[in-house]
């Protein structure tokens, strides 16, 4: 607590943690009637140090009386308290007021250095104005200026900082520069031998300080110990400059240093921001780099059958330009991996690639994921938040199962297609957007179409350049290029030996239908890798599901066939992959050579030999 009594007499008044205004309006929490005290003269004020006196540049100032000593409160500056001290308001017909402390406020400690001067809260401009009546002063601070612009480092920006100082301050001494991290909450000098209190202090009051040394232990004229320039440099640290021995500053010095580390701190910030930004190119860059080489080694295409031949070259035909991509085929043959191709060969590809499963979320969440929506635009929303289209901008957006898409949601979709703009959820005003779109679907959307079930509209905007994308089933030659594929990566990934895929192995791959596609494959080499025995050397039927075993017949999960039932069975599978070419093509020959890479009179000699037609009579193939 600080007690503070008049000695003209009059009650002792105490005060806590609080401030405590001193002066002559009957608003103050001390009123003294004394014509040369001010309406509002002065401010007491706890502090870090205890209690410090602060000039409400009163008319006839502020002062301190310490053991014999007068020290002066600056104009808007302050002086620390002691125990005894007395305050003088006001000048020699003035009035006093007695100063008791018998209690600290919390977190109070030793006096640790006194207010000379101090720049005024929210006055840049003013430091600015008086330091600019200076010609030789607004030279140097126009130097620094372009010595600040030209800096390419933060430790470039510090040299030149220090030389300057050196020039324009002719008691400059030692310089320091403390530097605060503010994701770790710590400070570090980067120059010199700052004090870590002095650069906390000037950081959170965002002003500039002239101070006796930091490290008296009782208040004593200026002229009697060195003084210290603290200013801080933004919100990264701060700047100290000692006076040499012998030598002091003057409140003009203070003013050039707090306007010169302006200059400095936003040269600092722009290069910590640089700095920070080239950083985190490279990190994304580098992230980029690993995913693309990832997903290369990771997402098998297999290319062999000229069905999907055909798909690829038309993909990478429509991949250089913006139009929208319609890609249709079964689950899991592949539709977000050949999306994902054509934004890697797009002039888009430094941009974001995101996928959405549309038939994954209700019609509420669709809406806030594709579009984002306002803070309290519906329950649950309790801040802002981008929709993908918004994220994606410059980059491309993958629809996947658009045809679930629910009917209030396609109109919204048809308007990003034609007028490339969205409104979030709860908000009044669009936004324009630059997205290229890749839809795909496992369902006919014709078919939808004509039951009402889609927009006809949107169909056609979707459909610019679509995509049909055949079944494994349909393309069974890519099926050991694909098997390969997985069998390689999960090894791989379990720290296993890249296991052979025996012929009788390879034969049950072929032969089954796979109505999970490439999917199912993967997950079937997986699982059958996870299952193996250490030590061994090659995968074995019975490691597959007892479906794929199935495929082969009721010898296909048993072990030491002869090479007689292997021939049978590779006969088998032969005939049962011709059987269903022909199937898929609704009995056309001609399409079913080109699907199996055969000539049309090849695959007539195969169908003649496994006995699926009768030998040719002079007919001529059906198309």
């Amino acid at each position: 607590m600080i007690r503070l009594k008049l000695e003209s007499g009059g009650a002792a008044l105490g005060f806590g943690a609080e401030p405590v205004a001193i002066g002559r309006a009957e608003t103050n929490q001390v009123v003294v009637a004394n014509r040369r005290v001010s309406a509002v003269h002065a401010l007491i004020v706890p502090s870090g140090a205890g209690y410090s006196v602060r000039d409400r540049a009163s008319t006839n100032g502020t002062a301190v009386a310490r053991a014999g000593h007068h020290i002066p409160v600056p104009k808007d500056g302050e002086v620390a308290l002691q125990n005894g001290d007395r305050l003088l308001l006001g000048g020699e017909e003035g009035a006093e007021l007695a100063v008791e402390i018998d209690a600290l406020p919390a977190g109070a400690g030793r006096i640790e250095s006194t207010v000379v001067a101090a720049e005024e809260p929210g006055g840049r401009g003013a430091a600015a104005a008086r330091a600019a009546r200076d010609e030789a002063a607004a030279r140097a601070l126009l130097g620094l200026a372009d010595e600040m612009a030209a800096a390419q480092t933060s430790e470039e920006a510090l040299a030149a900082l220090e030389a300057w100082a050196q020039r324009v301050l002719s008691g400059c001494g030692a310089v320091g520069v403390m530097w605060r991290d503010a994701e770790a909450g710590d400070w570090q000098a980067v120059r010199g031998a700052p004090s870590r209190t002095l650069a906390e202090r000037v950081t959170a009051e965002k002003r500039a300080l002239l101070l006796l040394g930091a490290e008296l232990a009782a208040v004593v004229s200026a002229a009697q110990k060195p003084q210290v320039i603290v200013a801080p440099l933004g919100a990264l640290g701060a700047l100290q400059i000692d006076a040499r021995s012998g030598s002091g500053f003057s409140a003009h010095d203070l003013d050039l240093v707090a306007v010169g580390a302006r200059y400095a701190a936003l040269a600092l910030e722009r290069l910590d921001l640089e700095a920070r930004l080239r950083a985190a190119e490279q990190q994304l860059r580098r992230e980029n780099r690993l995913l693309r080489e990832r997903q290369a080694r990771g997402e098998a295409l297999g290319g062999r059958a000229p069905a999907f031949v055909r798909v690829l070259g038309e993909l990478d035909r429509v991949a250089p330009a913006a139009t929208t991509v319609l890609l249709e085929g079964e689950t899991g043959v592949g539709k977000e991996v050949l999306a994902r191709r054509a934004h890697e060969r797009s002039p888009r590809r430094d941009k974001l690639f995101v996928p959405v499963n549309c038939g994954a979320m209700t019609e509420t969440l669709l809406e806030s994921e594709l579009f984002g929506h306002k803070k309290g635009a519906f329950t649950g929303a309790a801040s802002d938040k981008r929709g993908v289209f918004e994220v994606a901008h410059g980059g491309t957006v993958f629809l996947d199962e658009v045809g679930e898409t629910p009917a209030a949601l396609q109109v919204r979709l048809l308007r990003v297609l034609q007028e490339g703009t969205i409104r979030p959820v709860g908000e009044v005003i669009e936004r324009k957007v630059d997205v290229r779109v890749i839809a795909a679907t496992n369902r006919d959307l014709k078919k939808l179409v004509q039951e009402g079930r889609f927009r006809q509209d949107l169909y056609y905007r979707l459909a610019v350049f679509p995509l049909r994308i055949p079944p494994l089933r349909e393309r069974r030659e890519d099926i050991p290029e694909l098997a390969g594929a997985f069998v390689a990566r999960f090894a791989r990934e379990l720290g296993k030996p890249v296991p052979r895929v025996p012929e009788d192995v390879m034969g049950l791959l072929l032969a089954y239908a796979w109505p999970g596609n490439v999917r199912e494959l993967q997950n079937e080499i997986e699982r059958a890798l996870v299952r193996m025995e250490a030590g061994a050397d090659a995968l074995a039927p019975e490691l597959f599901s007892e479906e794929v075993q199935a495929a082969g017949g009721p010898a296909a999960a048993g072990a030491g066939a002869g090479p007689s039932d292997l021939r049978a069975k590779m006969a088998g599978y032969e005939r049962q992959v011709l059987k269903e070419t022909l199937a898929a093509h609704a009995g056309r020959r001609a399409a079913a050579a080109a699907a199996l890479g055969l000539t049309r009179q090849g695959l007539a000699k195969k169908l003649e030999r496994f006995g699926l037609a009768p030998p040719a009579r002079g007919t001529h193939d059906e198309e």
